[in-house]
């Protein structure tokens, strides 16, 4: 069964294009989703389920789908029982960085010292762990920098109908809470992205900018990169992929 209210068929035409499957078994007899979802656009995150990615593959076989980040390192942890708790998360964070490399530059530099410090068991892992389903820098899609499907699921163990109930209920509180919110917002973008970009700047502070050109500018930090406001991209490729500078 598939339900959704139009106050959400129609607002996410103005969301970034991301789905969070989790526990999700998509079947051609169920009919609706597919009329909904018809941009090619969407892509698909999930917790590597069977039944979600043969229902992707199926049923959206243009959309990317990738993996969730956190799903995928419990599943590295469980590879490498037997470590020792520190080297082994160790390991972990090191694959972390690899999935969230802005460029193939850097995730090479760092996928190498992963295979190099995990030796056999890491390897093997990533063999069977195509690299465009949850690596950033080779990612078909943008992501937003979205890298985990945490889902929610307090009402998976009520009857279906009280189930569908809660999620109604879940559902009207937060667009409740959110038009509620939206009254009070002083900035012209969403107020986490304003701190965000705060954040940013502050960061940013003590890094020299050189002009190229009108729109081209040379960032000396570490490492140096060359921004192009016009076009809204950054040659450490993390602007294009977030959307966000």
């Amino acid at each position: 069964m598939f339900v959704a209210f139009r106050a959400s068929i129609y607002g996410f035409n103005y969301c970034r294009p991301l789905l969070f499957l989790d526990g999700t078994f998509l079947k051609a007899r169920h009919k609706g989703l597919h009329d909904i979802l018809t941009n090619e656009r969407d892509v698909f995150i999930s917790d590597r389920n069977d039944g979600i990615l043969n229902g992707v593959a199926n049923i959206f076989p243009r959309s990317p789908h990738s993996y969730c980040l956190y799903h995928l390192k419990m599943n590295l942890r469980h590879c490498l029982s037997g470590l020792k708790v520190g080297f082994k998360e160790h390991l972990v964070n090191l694959f972390s960085l690899c999935a969230y490399a802005p460029n193939e530059r850097m995730f090479d530099e760092l996928i190498s010292d992963l295979k190099r410090q995990g030796k056999g068991r890491v390897v093997t892992f990533l063999s069977r762990l195509p690299k465009e389903h949850w690596a950033y820098a080779f990612s078909p899609a943008k992501r937003y920098g979205e890298m985990w499907s945490n889902l929610a699921k307090e009402e998976r163990h009520l009857p279906v109908t009280q189930l569908v109930d809660g999620i109604r209920v879940k559902m009207m509180e937060k667009i409740a809470e959110r038009s509620q919110l939206a009254g009070k917002w002083n900035f012209s973008i969403y107020p986490n992205m304003n701190k965000e970009l705060e954040n940013s700047f502050q960061v940013s502070k003590s890094w020299v900018v050189k002009c190229s050109s009108t729109d081209m500018f040379e960032v000396f930090c570490d490492p140096s990169v060359m921004v192009n406001i016009a076009n809204q991209t950054c040659s450490c490729s993390d602007w294009q992929f977030r959307s966000f500078p």
